[in-house]
């Protein structure tokens, strides 16, 4: 017996699942990626013309070198004076990789219950279980920034929010 339609072809079933299935799928992403932080001895190469901008910015001066864009170091600048320990732009980098790898999981699963409803579970799960998100959530890379903004602008555009311009815009700043 098939589900019945609700809410614009939209299943009730698929629906309920998809609710239920986020905020589990959120906190088994925050459990896991807690266990594994800081899993690396030694950031990324990329990772120290990051902390060059920080440290410029954070000093009020424009970078000699802006190898992505200002996002990330920006970012950076701003969390690192808050954060303890030798290395407060590594621990600064790791917390927006986190925050931007969740805020654009969380992105993508919305885009993908307005574009593909009876799906969307699936979907959430298959992205959850994706080992690239894992790795860009506890590396200092600047590609979690830019992929959580092309989802949220993308996500803008579904909706048709004039919102969809200023995450372009932030996606734009993060690797030009």
């Amino acid at each position: 017996m098939r589900p019945s339609r609700v809410d614009g072809g939209r299943s009730q079933r698929s629906r309920t699942l998809a609710a239920a299935a986020a905020p589990v799928l959120v906190a088994a992403l925050l459990a896991l990626w807690a266990v594994q932080y800081r899993p690396f001895a030694l950031p990324n190469n990329d990772f120290y013309s990051y902390r060059r901008a920080a440290l410029a910015l954070g000093e009020g001066a424009l970078p000699r070198s802006l190898k992505r864009g200002p996002l990330l170091p920006g970012a950076m600048a701003a969390l690192a004076p808050a954060l303890p320990g030798p290395h407060p732009q590594l621990h600064a980098a790791l917390l927006v990789n986190l925050a931007a790898s969740l805020a654009g999981f969380a992105a993508l699963v919305a885009l993908a219950r307005r574009v593909l409803p009876d799906a969307a579970a699936l979907f959430a799960v298959l992205l959850a279980t994706t080992p690239v998100l894992h790795v860009a959530a506890l590396q200092p890379l600047v590609e979690p920034t830019l992929g959580a903004f092309v989802a949220l602008a993308f996500l803008g555009l579904a909706a048709r929010s004039p919102w969809q311009y200023a995450a372009a815009g932030a996606a734009a700043l993060s690797r030009p």
